[in-house]
């Protein structure tokens, strides 16, 4: 079994076995590798990527963040009442028109409040929900990655160091690792690794054997808070591009490949974090009205800095996004 200190440790979710099992082992949301239509040319088109996606996933988070405990367990969802997990249900049918969804699966909140406010899921696909028994201050991590951010002074590797720690997020098989020394070949445990060292006058082996540790604890909700994030920063984007008739072409992770109409120009380099969640507000007016199909509010985020970054396609930008989409 794992050795832990659980007060060590105040963001990994100490899960019980049949919740492990139905969440955490269950498939990952995935990164956005998809190509819509063959680019022919670069003439006319534009990239948007979301500018620092996942560090200000997190720096920018206005949902409390969950911390499960053996006694978290999954129900059936019976009122219109969002868990800090949802299992939605829907069929995957169209990537730009669903805005950024892949398919039934788990999501954190965030991505559900989006796809219900935009009209994609209804209240019929959530079948069932997963709310932890406690919660930490949604801005918890706003001074920690700023100072990070900080202490960097500039260096590439900030951005590095972060997308470093939220990857570890996603790991949930740990393992001992243990070196044995011997001059004798034959005393390699079974299935380790050799190492062979030679010296004047003899030679030694190290063998490394790897035994994995079991154990209930998990930083996934806070991994799918970020990777849902970057699915609504997307979904975001694909709404205003759709409402400009701008013509979308391919997505990579945080980035859309588009050609946007001379006349009618996505107002995305303009957006800010504090407009996100009145989207439909600007676009389809409502006055004092809350629409039929307007299922659910989006938590408004009270950042004034610019959500997206948009730039002039590039032949060899496109050219990694066309080799990520055609694998994807």
């Amino acid at each position: 079994m794992e050795s832990k200190t659980h007060d060590a440790d105040h963001f990994s979710s100490d899960l019980e076995k049949s919740v492990w099992e139905q969440y955490v082992l269950s498939p990952r949301p995935p990164p956005l590798v998809h190509r819509v239509r063959e680019v022919k040319g670069l003439a006319g088109l534009e990239i948007v990527d979301v500018r620092r996606c996942r560090k200000r996933a997190l720096e920018f988070n206005v949902h409390p963040l969950p911390v499960f405990c053996p006694l978290a367990d999954i129900v059936v969802r019976t009122e219109p009442v969002l868990g800090d997990l949802n299992f939605i249900t829907k069929k995957y049918s169209t990537f730009v028109k669903q805005l950024g969804y892949t398919g039934p699966g788990w999501q954190h909140r965030v991505q559900t409040e989006f796809l219900i406010y935009m009209r994609v899921l209804t209240w019929e696909d959530i079948s069932h929900t997963l709310t932890a028994t406690a919660h930490l201050p949604a801005g918890l991590l706003t001074a920690p990655l700023r100072q990070m951010e900080e202490a960097w002074d500039g260096d590439p590797l900030a951005k590095l160091a972060v997308n470093s720690l939220i990857g570890l997020w996603a790991v949930d098989q740990h393992y001992s690792h243990s070196l044995r020394s011997s001059t004798h070949e034959a005393d390699a445990p079974v299935g380790s690794l050799k190492q062979t060292f030679h010296y004047e006058g003899g030679q030694i082996y190290d063998f490394i054997s790897s035994t994995r540790l079991l154990g209930g604890s998990s930083c996934r909700p806070l991994h799918d808070l970020c990777m849902c994030t970057e699915h609504v920063r997307v979904g975001q984007a694909l709404y205003e591009l759709k409402q400009s008739r701008a013509v979308v072409y391919e997505l990579k992770t945080d980035s859309v490949l588009y050609k946007p109409l001379k006349r009618t120009r996505p107002r995305l380099d303009v957006l800010t974090f504090r407009d996100l969640d009145t989207l439909r507000d600007e676009h389809e007016p409502a006055p004092k009205m809350r629409r039929l199909d307007q299922h659910c509010l989006m938590a408004a985020i009270p950042a004034d800095e610019l959500v997206y970054r948009v730039q002039v396609a590039k032949e060899a930008r496109v050219a990694v996004a066309s080799v990520a989409a055609a694998r994807g």
